[in-house]
């Protein structure tokens, strides 16, 4: 059989065919000048150089002008792999360099950037091992995506005050970069764009609105100052912090030792602690309802943490390669368990998941060698592929004629059943309601039964009547344009809490039909407090085919003493200080989450209102 061998120079050759699709705005034919070296097509008046006919090597001087026309872009993959080049002067004119440009150009030690250059593309320098020192000229706005990513001998960057904004990865694992000043002006800084490296202190500056993630992930970081004119981020006792979502953005990697995350955070940010391997345990408080991806991820010092009932999400990847973990106990307000959240925790022994998670992600717990016992619940309705891949020392411990047994069945694991703890029964309008143990009993012949109709107390929705009818798991998105909120389903609702902009950041809850519009329940923050809130089906990024419909019938009650309703099930949500419930008021009760009832109810003025009130004022009629 023939067999087709690809060296380096088939590669290049192909890349340079590949640069007719990806260069964009290319409108005429790739023409080669007149000297007969450089390959080059027209662009607004302009040259883009996108090739050469003989590979160049030493020290290359791009030409300022082809055949009359003045040289303005590199295209991508222009001079990809260009192996033998040592140092590249890009002439005055350019104003742009493709993506991929120079990528993996081995022997590049020098570039020399013009000042009419503006927009540097992803990957443009990728890889150029050799490449010492940069300084960008005045007028560049952009470092795009892993543009000098893996540019291992960098060891100084001089950043221009014109520069707005630093990609994704645009200066990653460049090892012996130590120090950076990242200039006043700056907009945004992108996921992991300055992470691995050797930096021990960057400051971000006031002008910085957006950071994605953690952009500063396996540094030895001492100190991330911020500028005190900064109106989003700040320092809360050295760690760098969302002021506006209440989000724990980036813990410094060099820290060891245990970490008390503050009161009041309300998410633990994506790759927050990656890498922070010094860290021995952390305290989460209970006012986090999120944990973002990739969070804990290789905190191999790691030897405890507690969740807190309240937190909804565990993201992917959350705390894998934690090595020393030993015992975790997931609480009954989590929906779902991310993909990989725990894989190769390799000293992991023991689960705990309570009543009230419905989906364990793919992979979640992989490699986890010396898992011995999870305890999953009756609500799990949903388990990833190698969910419990390689733990060969695991015996689930699953309720009898619940999924996980059927789960564990099927996948031939080891199984112990622990009873009934929660069971469901139909109602007689046809929803699944959920029961405590309590509220049922076991025969001589290990028959369980149920022998009274339960009080309404004894309702088990979590969150929202029809979730678990659905198997619907909550999740965060944004607003897909500006959103106007209302305290129900419906225009009849107040408007208690203003316009929302684009792209805010939601959790969605359920969909509720009125009138045959359909509304949605979202979660949002506030100046600084969570709310929960309706907008309209089409102001949300997701199918609707996706959500599950209201359909459970409220149940009538009485409000026992005079009170205030809050935005939402706990009193970490805004309080509607001038929307008092008197004792007495009737109330149409949708729901019941975390002892609070969801009522709906009229005002003096006629107009209708939906909150939270606390459980034990409310009384069913």
């Amino acid at each position: 059989m023939n067999r087709m061998l690809f060296n380096g120079k088939m590669f290049r050759v192909l890349a340079v065919i590949l640069v007719l699709f990806m260069s964009v705005g290319v409108a005429e034919e790739e023409r080669t000048d007149t000297s007969g070296q450089w390959k080059y097509v027209l662009e607004d008046g302009g040259a883009m150089i996108t090739g050469y006919v003989e590979e160049p090597s030493g020290d290359l001087a791009i030409p300022s002008e082809l055949d009359g026309y003045p040289v303005t872009a590199i295209a991508g993959m222009a001079f990809v792999f260009c192996e033998e080049v040592t140092g590249v002067v890009i002439p005055e004119g350019v104003t742009y360099i493709g993506e991929g440009a120079f990528r993996s150009c081995s022997s590049l030690t020098s570039v020399t950037l013009p000042d009419s250059l503006t927009v540097i593309a992803r990957n443009a320098f990728t890889n150029c091992g050799k490449l010492t020192g940069l300084t960008f000229p005045e007028g560049v706005t952009y470092i795009g995506e892993y543009a000098f990513y893996k540019c291992s001998s960098l060891t100084s960057v001089t950043l221009p005050g014109s520069l707005t904004h630093i990609a994704q990865g645009a200066f990653m694992d460049c090892g012996k970069l130590t120090g950076m000043t990242l200039p006043e002006g700056l907009v945004s800084i992108g996921e992991a764009a300055l992470s691995a490296n050797n930096l021990v202190s960057v400051a971000i500056p006031a002008s910085v609105t957006s950071i994605k993630a953690n952009p500063f992930y396996g540094c030895p970081l001492e100190s991330i100052p911020v500028s005190p004119g900064n109106a989003v981020y700040e320092l809360i006792g050295g760690v760098l912090f969302d002021r506006h979502e209440k989000k724990l953005v980036a813990y410094p990697g060099a820290w060891e030792g245990q970490y008390a995350i503050p009161e009041g955070t309300l998410s633990i940010g994506d790759s927050a602690f990656l890498h922070c391997s010094g860290l021995t345990g952390v305290t989460i408080p209970d006012s986090v309802r999120g944990i973002g991806k990739m969070a804990f991820t290789w905190c191999t010092s790691l030897a405890s943490v507690t969740i807190p009932d309240g937190v909804i999400s565990i993201g992917e990847s959350a705390f894998c390669f934690c090595s020393r973990l030993t015992n975790v106990t997931i609480p009954g307000s989590v929906r779902d368990i991310g993909g990989w959240a725990f894989w190769s925790c390799e000293r992991l022994t023991s689960v705990t998941i309570l009543d009230g998670v419905t989906s364990i992600g793919e992979r979640a717990f992989l490699n986890c060698h010396s898992l011995t016992s999870v305890s999953i619940p009756y609500s799990v309705t949903e388990i990833g592929d190698n969910a419990f891949r390689d733990c060969k020392l695991l015996t689930l411990r699953v309720v009898e004629g619940s999924y996980a047994e059927q789960y564990a069945k099927e996948h031939d694991i080891p199984y112990i059943n622990t009873g009934n703890s929660v069971q469901e029964m139909v109602d007689p309008e046809g929803h699944i309601q959920y029961y405590d143990e309590d509220d049922w009993h076991e025969d001589d012949d290990d028959n369980w039964w149920f022998d009274d109709e339960p009080d309404d107390e004894d309702w088990l929705y979590d969150v929202y009547p029809g979730m678990f009818d659905d198997g619907w798991t909550p999740f965060y998105g944004v607003l897909n344009q500006r959103m106007a909120t209302r305290t129900g389903p419906g225009t009849k609702y107040t408007e208690e809490h203003g316009t929302l902009p684009e792209s805010t950041e939601i959790i969605v809850y359920a969909q509720e039909d009125s009138g045959g519009t359909p509304w949605v329940l979202v979660e949002f923050v506030r100046n600084g407090k969570l709310v929960r809130a309706y907008t309209g089906m089409k102001r949300v990024d997701v199918e609707q085919a996706n959500l599950p419909k209201t359909t459970k019938k409220p149940k009538t009650a009485v409000v026992t003493e005079d009170t205030t309703a809050y935005f939402g099930p706990d009193t970490q949500y805004y309080l509607a200080l001038a929307i008092p419930v008197a004792a007495g008021t009737e109330v149409l009760v949708y729901g019941v989450d975390r002892d609070f009832a969801l009522v709906e109810y009229t005002k003096e003025d006629g107009t209708w209102m939906r909150g939270w009130v606390p459980m034990p004022l409310v009384a069913f009629q």
